[in-house]
């Protein structure tokens, strides 16, 4: 998560300032933010990851246009944190605890 937040707020030096590259600056901070919970592994934080993750996805792939580069890596990490996060939180849900 922080990993992809970062990203996002950094891509702001590779793009054109625009209101997408600010949106996208917003949704890393949001990352951050989630990250900051994560520190403590609560299942709550962990479904938020995993919502917010798979709606960046959707976002991104909901309009019928081609994708760019930046695209593309936006989307493999919201997909990656996605999936890791649901695994997580699967594992802390249904996997007996020590």
């Amino acid at each position: 998560m922080t990993a992809s937040g970062v990203g996002h707020l950094a891509s702001l030096w590779f793009r054109e300032l625009s209101a997408a590259a600010l949106l996208d600056a917003l949704w890393g901070s949001c990352y951050l933010f989630i990250a900051i919970g994560l520190f403590g592994l609560s299942r709550f934080t962990l479904f938020i990851a995993t919502v917010v993750s798979a709606v960046g996805v959707w976002l991104i792939l909901a309009p019928s246009q081609p994708l760019g580069l930046i695209d593309l890596t936006q989307v493999t990490s919201h997909f990656i944190v996605a999936t890791l996060c649901a695994s997580l939180l699967y594992k802390m849900r249904h996997l007996p605890s020590a």
